[in-house]
């Protein structure tokens, strides 16, 4: 296993993870984890961001809702869709 390699793929999950990018980080674990399955930390990694992946998407379901609600008051149910 190559040590700067993996150091490297580590930083640039860590980078995608800051910038909100769930998917390319988790599926750049995914790779890893296939490719070293001895290198558990992507696959602790992979299960983190799968976690605060669903937590992200709660949030925004959360605030698109709160968004609709003046719509929904006003029964203005085609702007909703």
């Amino acid at each position: 296993m190559d040590n700067a390699f993996i150091q490297q793929t580590r930083r640039n999950v860590d980078l995608l993870i800051a910038s909100g990018k769930y998917q390319e980080a988790l599926n750049l674990c995914n790779a890893i984890s296939s490719r070293y399955p001895e290198d558990k930390e992507f696959q602790k990694t992979a299960i983190a961001i799968a976690k605060e992946a669903e937590k992200s998407n709660e949030s925004m379901i959360d605030v698109k809702l709160e968004e609709m609600d003046p719509l929904w008051d006003q029964e203005k149910y085609k702007e909703i869709l």
